[in-house]
């Protein structure tokens, strides 16, 4: 037994919801939070992030990485002042606690500056004027989230005008700049007014969009988004079943363009009057990341730019009439342990199905690996043994059965999937059906599942998405 004198370190030093305790337990969040911004947001050092050896010099990269977070922190705080190049807007100097005694004069009207020249946003962040035209219909201001938040003001419309022209990655590229969300932006639910709850239905909301892989193939992407909405002018929600391709940023020291297509693609649901997709991950998202964000936080969603959600393994949640549950991960057939873009936490395991299944019967089973079905387009790509490598297929095979054991555990009216890129369904005889999503630019990309007392749980195929 240990003493109490020996255990003293390991107790907490001040007594639980004091004032004292609460200090201090905040000054634990805020390192945190420091950590996160240099190991994730705005820095990135992480394992394996640096290819220098020795303690002198590993201390270097440290405080030279230090220095770039703390100038980026300052920078969106304060602003960025440039004396060599025109302003279009006046400095804004951080608030005084008090008010000065003599008000200022007010600033002198902007000089109007030519097209293709950097220029100053009244917030201190540079940006180059857009040589694009805006597509018609589309927003002609970028999202600002020091002015609000998406989530506070959604679209609450029932029929969202529909822009003739989108314009895609194929297209000239001219950057811009990415919105980082904030910690408290982040812990905003996809509900109406971003409060928490497993309810997540819009008023008058009848019908959701079940999307499978995109594998960021952004033109495939926008051409199936516009199709839809032309089709469903109703649909708020999109239901993906995994693969955006949802990655770590790239460092800059590659020389390789960053990643962009959650940004873009966040963007596009925007122009399109897309509230929210929720995805339930693939094998080809960013696992490692989700992995640690589920452990700190497995009863919300997790959220990665204005308008998309990741729900962790086995999240329950309802819209409309019907209950839901998403249950990510798959088995990757074309690449394992020593890829770098592999990770172990990418397939579920025998616990993540027992856990799930607590919560009993849902109507809708959203996942990325298939069930057994008899899907016949699916078996036909499982059974083929000369194409991958033994030792994946065997793991596959045994994840597809964690998938079936979770099926017959929660016994779902409809079950979607994606992971094998075709389209196909099975039924049996009690009703109850599978449906497997194509890949992105391939029939069979979308469809939309009704949720409302009328037609409960029909599904209809989206049509082809129009050629590029």
């Amino acid at each position: 037994m240990i003493s109490a004198a020996e255990g003293a370190w390991e107790r907490q030093q001040y007594v639980y919801g004091t004032t004292k305790w609460a200090a201090y337990y905040g000054l634990r969040n805020m390192v945190e939070s420091q950590n996160s911004q240099l190991k994730y947001w705005r820095g990135s050092m992480r394992r394996h992030s640096t290819h220098v050896f020795g303690t002198t010099a590993n201390t270097l990269v440290l405080v030279l990485n230090c220095i770039a977070v703390n100038i980026s922190m300052l920078r969106d705080a304060y602003g960025t002042t440039d004396p060599a190049r025109p302003t279009s807007a006046p400095d804004v100097a951080p608030q005084r606690r008090r008010k000065p005694k003599v008000a200022p004069h007010p600033p002198a009207a902007p000089t109007p500056q030519p097209r293709n020249q950097l220029t100053q946003n009244p917030d201190g962040a540079r940006r180059r004027h857009d040589r694009r035209t805006p597509p018609a219909g589309a927003p002609t201001t970028p999202l600002d989230f020091r002015k609000g938040d998406p989530m506070t003001h959604p679209t609450q419309v029932n029929s969202a005008p529909v822009p003739p022209a989108i314009e895609t990655a194929n297209q000239h590229h001219v950057p811009r700049q990415t919105t980082r969300l904030s910690s408290g932006q982040r812990r905003l639910w996809p509900t109406p007014t971003g409060a928490a709850s497993f309810d997540l239905t819009y008023p008058h909301e009848r019908r959701v969009a079940i999307a499978g892989d995109w594998e960021s193939d952004l033109p495939s992407v926008a051409a199936t988004l516009v199709s839809l909405r032309r089709r469903a002018p109703d649909i708020l929600t999109i239901l993906h079943l995994g693969d955006l391709r949802y990655e770590a940023p790239r460092s800059t020291s590659t020389g390789l363009p960053g990643r962009r297509f959650i940004s873009d693609l966040d963007e596009l649901l925007g122009q399109l009057h897309f509230n929210r997709l929720i995805l339930t991950a693939g094998n080809h998202d960013w696992w490692d990341q989700l992995h640690d964000e589920f452990e700190r936080h497995p009863e919300r969603m997790y959220r990665i730019s204005a308008r998309i959600w990741v729900a962790p393994r086995g999240f329950r949640f309802q819209i409309g009439q019907a209950t839901f549950m998403s249950f990510g991960g798959a088995v990757s057939v074309d690449r394992g342990p020593g890829s770098s873009s592999w990770s172990i936490h990418e397939s579920p395991t025998r616990a993540d199905v027992h856990r799930a299944s607590r919560g009993g019967r849902v109507d809708v089973l959203l996942t990325h690996e298939p069930p057994d079905a008899g899907i016949a387009e699916v078996d036909a790509i499982t059974g083929r043994p000369n194409r991958w490598v033994p030792e994946r297929l065997a793991r596959s095979a045994q994840s597809r059965a964690l998938i079936t054991d979770l099926v017959a555990a929660v016994t779902p009216s409809r079950t979607f999937h994606g992971h094998m890129h075709v389209r196909g369904e099975a039924h049996t005889a009690d009703g109850r059906s599978t449906f497997s999503l194509a890949v992105a630019g391939k029939p069979g990309n979308v469809g939309v599942l009704t949720v409302s007392h009328d037609r409960f749980l029909d599904f209809d195929w989206s049509e082809a998405p129009p050629s590029r």
